[in-house]
């Protein structure tokens, strides 16, 4: 998967297409909040992706040990959408949120795909 993600990555061009293979909204089904909080880590990362920034919204850079695989699947049980982190080709590490439940689509400019969360 990773080699055919930087394969077929170029820029300039329409980026990846990661994908789920659910067919329903399982935010629908499942409790987002433990105990009705949502945790000021969480929150971090959710505030940030909201911004206006350098990068477009739902983009935000990260540090190299910022965000774990834990960080994402809780960020895709918050808010129902998978999650992405990627290195650009300017080797910015960038967290993204894909926007939907089923994937979405890496920036043009994606070097390498780190790892995405799914929806189980």
């Amino acid at each position: 998967m990773l080699k055919k993600a930087v394969a077929y990555s170029r820029v300039g061009q329409k980026g990846v297409r990661v994908a789920s293979g659910v067919a329903e909204n399982p935010s629908e089904f499942v409790s987002i909040r433990r105990q009705g909080e949502i945790t000021p880590r969480l929150q971090n990362f959710v505030e940030r992706l909201a911004a206006q920034d350098d990068f477009a919204t739902g983009l935000t850079e990260v540090g190299k040990r910022e965000v774990t695989p834990t960080d994402l699947a809780a960020l895709t049980t918050l808010t129902g959408c998978e999650y992405a982190i990627v290195i650009l080709t300017d080797n910015k590490r960038v967290l993204i949120n894909m926007g939907s439940y089923k994937g979405g689509e890496l920036p043009p400019n994606t070097k390498i795909l780190l790892m995405h969360s799914h929806r189980s």
